[in-house]
């Protein structure tokens, strides 16, 4: 495998990741929105706070990788 094709694999994959994610969230909002129940949505803020720094740094990854690719 070249070091260009496995540069581009990964930022393929990096931005498939991304796409679910970003599907995931908005299905869990959409719950939320959708619910009666007050507490249905007390852990996404958590969720959020543990997940938003991981996000973060991917998207610099992913920043790098496109210069990488180029």
């Amino acid at each position: 495998m070249t070091r260009k094709l496995a540069i581009r694999l990964s930022l393929l994959s990096s931005i498939i990741y991304i796409a679910l994610t970003i599907l995931y969230f908005t299905s869990i909002i959409s719950k939320i929105n959708h619910s009666d129940s007050p507490s249905a949505g007390a852990g996404l803020g958590m969720l959020l706070a543990f997940l938003i720094p991981h996000y973060f740094m991917l998207l610099i990854a992913i920043i790098f990788l496109i210069l990488l690719s180029h």
